[in-house]
């Protein structure tokens, strides 16, 4: 592979106008292209409204917002960063329970440095997430990893394509799961 030149532009005195239109004409070809948007908002399967907290909307929407205008590498990434918001808010709302006694918040802290594969098996565990979210959630993962890891490639396109619907599916199982346990329980 061949090294490609690249630098953003400092903000020296003298040069912010530069920096403005070098920014002003990255955005402009990003949002300038309707038609790649209108594909691609067809492409998205979509989700069940969820109410949650704000951060993990914010991420969600910027997931989704990257794919329509064409930042496939950036979709992939927010979509496994997205899960893994869903994951930690997942325990940090759960009753856990050891040995008769329920964990307070800062005893759930410990949980938010696991790694990713160890935090969705305990919550499979304690279901908080089913068989399915499970193996969905390790499939984003998994495409994640390959932007990560130097010797894994993708086609970014198809990549964030099925991330960002991986991730809609991912929320309806959860919206889906949680409409059981309320129907169950009241």
């Amino acid at each position: 592979m061949s090294k490609v030149p690249y630098a953003i532009p400092k903000q020296n005195e003298g040069y912010i106008k530069k920096v403005e239109n070098y920014a002003e004409e990255r955005v402009e070809e990003l949002c300038n292209n309707i038609e790649r948007v209108r594909k691609n908002a067809k492409l998205v399967a979509g989700c069940s409204g969820i109410e949650f907290e704000n951060k993990f909307v914010i991420l969600l929407d910027e997931g989704y917002l990257s794919f329509l205008i064409g930042l496939y590498h950036s979709t992939v990434s927010i979509c496994s960063i997205v899960m893994e918001r869903l994951c930690y808010d997942l325990v940090e709302n759960s009753r856990i329970q050891i040995d008769g006694q329920e964990l307070a918040y800062e005893q759930k802290k410990s949980l938010f440095d696991i790694p990713f594969f160890k935090l969705v098996g305990f919550l499979r565990k304690i279901g908080q997430i089913t068989a399915q979210m499970q193996g969905d959630m390790q499939k984003l993962n998994s495409l994640r990893n390959k932007y990560v890891h130097p010797l894994l490639e993708g086609d970014s396109f198809e990549d964030a394509h099925e991330s960002i619907n991986l991730l809609c599916k991912i929320i309806d199982s959860f919206v889906q799961k949680e409409k059981e346990g309320s129907s169950s329980t009241g």
